[in-house]
């Protein structure tokens, strides 16, 4: 490997490997002169997806990055046929590689099982001693060569990939999203009431009083937030016929906003900056026909209700907790790692496998992802929705060595059932998801369960 003139990497749907393997090739074989990416032609008849555009992103990635050696695309027919592999590497790679004096590399990473080993057994017979294999091992982020064995060490803590390469790689990129407001007093005393153990109080006060008022419930989406104010009125019967508020309406509700508010509650919806407050005083904020614009009602319903207290609290307290404490991390450990949150990813191409998702929180270690989902969903079906998601976006754009976190409010019991579930029905191995429920949530066993998950 060290003194290959020539690189061969297998373009699967995932090109990370592929990208980790060149980076470490060239940081330790500044001999190399060539990389050939060998990847899967589309076949439109069978409505079969090749693998060309990422083959070509990869290509385009590493020249935007400065790479200056010859890279060249090998495209192979039909991956499913041994006879066809064969001669479409005879043909359109091997009369390239036939000088006398020259050695080569195959890394065998990506690709399908059949292209990795009828690849690896024509290479091997026709170059024979003049042809090394490698693969990158998932399990402990090795690179491992078949005579050699093991070459390096962790990974990670070699090669940095960005999350905008990350998506690049991919094919996709970062969109627009709309984050959670960033108030720190009022998510200081969220973590005060999950240290308190009274997240329940809670949980429980947004099932009764935010959901019963400001959502509607979709029989197959579930709970949908009302978006005008005129709608709201009409939902909760606020106004009469002529469009005036009923005042015995409007004190029926502010009593059960009265009744049903804990005093932590009510102290944490004080801490919501003015503009954005849905208090007034000590009461409920109601808006008032003729004087309340539709912009008055976005600002003091949807941005703090619909875009902090129904949930989205939950993924800026995981985020700042992972922030808070990675300087717990190694130095060299620390430097490896980036957290961000709320994150809308967009496919760039118009692939038939492509389509728009957001991640809640991502951890990038080195080149590994963890995505991180979030829920204060108390059903175990939504959760487990949400689970499934998560897991299928962190392989879409971390591969195998990606890793998945659910932070629910589930009780132990739920959490374990889940978490088993998720795994047996998705045929993911040990290690590939966690599920974390309400009595993880206070920071400091929030930040073990997951530092455990990802750094062992």
């Amino acid at each position: 490997m060290e003194n290959a003139s020539d690189l061969i990497l297998l373009m699967g749907t995932n090109p990370l490997p592929n990208y980790v393997a060149f980076k470490c090739v060239k940081t330790v074989n500044p001999n190399l002169h060539r990389l050939w990416i060998v990847h899967s032609e589309d076949r439109p008849e069978q409505s079969f997806v090749g693998t060309k555009e990422l083959a070509e992103v990869l290509k385009d990635t590493l020249r935007d990055e400065g790479e200056t050696i010859e890279i060249n695309l090998v495209p192979l027919r039909d991956i499913s046929s041994a006879r066809r592999i064969q001669e479409d590497l005879e043909n359109r790679l091997l009369t390239h590689l036939k000088g006398p004096n020259q050695l080569y590399h195959l890394n065998y990473t990506g690709g399908t099982k059949a292209m990795a080993v009828h690849t690896y057994r024509k290479l091997e017979a026709e170059l024979k001693e003049r042809c090394s294999f490698s693969y990158l091992d998932a399990r402990d982020f090795a690179l491992k060569d078949d005579q050699a064995g093991v070459l390096t060490g962790d990974l990670r803590n070699e090669i940095q990939v960005d999350l905008e390469t990350l998506m690049r790689l991919h094919d996709y990129e970062k969109g627009i999203s709309t984050p959670a407001p960033d108030w720190p007093e009022v998510l200081d005393k969220m973590a005060r009431i999950i240290e308190e153990k009274a997240l329940v109080d809670y949980l429980d006060w947004v099932r009764t009083f935010l959901n019963s008022h400001y959502f509607r419930r979709h029989p197959f989406r579930g709970l949908a937030f009302i978006e005008r104010q005129k709608d709201f009125w009409k939902e909760n019967r606020l106004v009469d016929n002529d469009g005036r508020i009923i005042p015995e309406k409007a004190d029926e509700f502010q009593e059960k906003f009265r009744s049903i508010t804990p005093p932590r509650v009510l102290e944490l919806l004080q801490l919501i900056p003015s503009e954005h407050a849905p208090l007034e005083g000590d009461k409920w904020w109601i808006p008032r026909p003729n004087t309340s614009s539709n912009r008055e009602y976005h600002e003091r319903a949807e941005v703090p209700i619909k875009g902090f207290l129904h949930g989205k609290w939950l993924e800026s307290y995981v985020c700042r907790v992972l922030r808070d404490n990675l300087q717990e991390l190694p130095t060299g450990t620390r430097r490896k790692v980036s957290v961000d949150k709320n994150w809308r990813i967009l496919k760039r191409s118009n692939r038939q496998d492509g389509k728009d998702f957001e991640l809640d929180v991502i951890i990038v270690y080195g080149y590994q992802v963890t995505g991180i989902s979030v829920t204060t969903a108390v059903l175990e079906q939504i959760c487990k929705q949400k689970g499934f998601e998560v897991m299928h976006r962190v392989n879409q754009i971390g591969g195998d060595e990606g890793k998945a976190i659910l932070v629910t409010c589930l009780d132990d019991s739920k959490k374990h059932r889940l978490e088993d579930d998720l795994q047996i029905i998705s045929g993911s191995p040990l290690g590939k998801i966690k599920v974390l429920g309400i009595e993880d949530l206070p920071e400091q066993r929030l930040w073990q369960e997951i530092r455990k998950f990802i750094w062992g």
